[in-house]
């Protein structure tokens, strides 16, 4: 798939590059890159992804869609999984009902990986994620701030559904980014 580059958009790609500066020095982060439908939101994750890569870091890409949200299994663990990341252990059927197993699990396996390389976890259209991404969100860059994860989450600011907090502008400007949280408290 051919890319083209982006224009008018140096302020956030150097925000995407600075934030993967500070994680590699060892603390973790977290990003909102937040827009209406359709105003480029997407592929500024695209380069996030890009910029991940080529500064060394491993990636774990989720694309949420509309119907995730009624889903009962982890779409985060499953993009994990498909990394090589699942051994299999714990429950295949039932997750809804092991929400803690599952964000153990998860937390663990992005643990292993940040030993090898720090790790860049993107989420796009994040408000459509299943509960418990959502929960993993909400939960696990606080848990983990002292691990190398840069997490660049991607919503949609007209889609009523958030992460933490409802409402949002509705306006087509271009999708913004967050100022940088460190991921803990």
């Amino acid at each position: 798939m051919t890319t083209f580059p982006l224009h008018g958009r140096d302020s956030e790609l150097a925000v995407l590059r600075q934030a993967h500066t500070t994680v590699r020095g060892g603390r973790g982060m977290c990003l909102l890159v937040e827009g209406a439908p359709g105003v480029g939101r997407t592929r500024l994750l695209q380069e996030a992804v890009r910029i991940g890569r080529t500064e060394g870091f491993e990636v774990v890409r989720v694309q949420a869609d509309e119907l995730d949200q009624y889903a009962s299994r982890s779409a985060l663990q499953a993009a994990l999984r498909e990394a090589g990341e699942g051994d299999g252990e714990g429950p295949e059927q039932g997750v809804a009902e092991q929400p803690f197993w599952v964000l153990d699990r998860i937390a663990e396996i992005l643990e292993r990986r940040v030993r090898r390389a720090p790790v860049s976890v993107v989420v796009d259209d994040a408000q459509w994620a299943d509960p418990t991404t959502l929960s993993a969100l909400r939960t696990l860059p606080k848990r983990l701030v002292d691990s190398r994860i840069l997490w660049i989450l991607g919503m949609q600011t007209a889609s009523g559904r958030s992460l933490a907090r409802a409402g949002g502008s509705t306006s087509r400007r271009p999708p913004g980014i967050q100022p940088p949280k460190e991921a803990g408290p």
